[in-house]
């Protein structure tokens, strides 16, 4: 039986565990909170893992950073999220997570909302960002408020020259964000 050639991973950025400390939280927009997160593990990352998702694991409420540390190292396995890398800083060794603030339905959304610096949380990741081919002579994208990190860090990453069109699904007026996009695509928002 012939062998199947592996896929190639030369662009899978190298996958690391850690416990990240909060350097920054706040609004970005009206209704999408920004935290910034710093590990010494992040110097590793390549800023174009922007657009790639990560598993983050949240503390319970309260929980000392010692008994969170022994719980990701032993277990039980603490509330794990996927979210997206919106931005990353390997010069600072910082990345960016939005979330959509959700009040305290969502157990990240609460964390989020309370996130000041000094707290810490669990980072696992990254994967490969979900655009890395550029060939395509028109593109089209299309996001609600969750999928807005994806989607920006997809756009940012576009030739200069690229031309297409992204339709983001926003809350209100107040959650739109300044987008570096190519001029040649248009943007198109959905009725708050």
């Amino acid at each position: 039986m012939a062998k199947l050639p592996s896929k190639p991973t030369t662009g899978q950025p190298r996958r690391i565990t850690a416990l990240a400390q909060v350097v920054q939280a706040g609004r970005l927009t009206q209704n999408m909170i920004r935290v910034t997160l710093s590990a010494p593990e992040f110097a590793g990352l390549p800023a174009t893992c922007a657009g790639g998702h990560c598993k983050i694991m949240l503390p319970a409420a309260g929980q000392s950073i010692d008994a969170f540390r022994t719980q990701l190292a032993d277990g039980p396995k603490p509330v794990t999220r996927t979210y997206t890398i919106r931005n990353a800083r390997p010069e600072t060794r910082e990345i960016d997570i939005d979330f959509v603030a959700h009040g305290d339905d969502g157990p990240a959304s609460a964390w989020a909302a309370r996130a000041r610096a000094g707290d810490v949380i669990g980072f696992a990741g990254p994967g490969a960002p979900k655009l890395t081919e550029f060939d395509a002579d028109f593109y089209l994208f299309a996001a609600d408020m969750s999928a807005i990190p994806v989607v920006a860090a997809g756009l940012e990453a576009l030739p200069r020259d690229a031309t297409g069109m992204a339709i983001f699904e926003i809350t209100s007026a107040g959650d739109r964000q300044q987008i570096d996009a190519p001029p040649g695509v248009t943007p198109a928002l959905a009725d708050p």
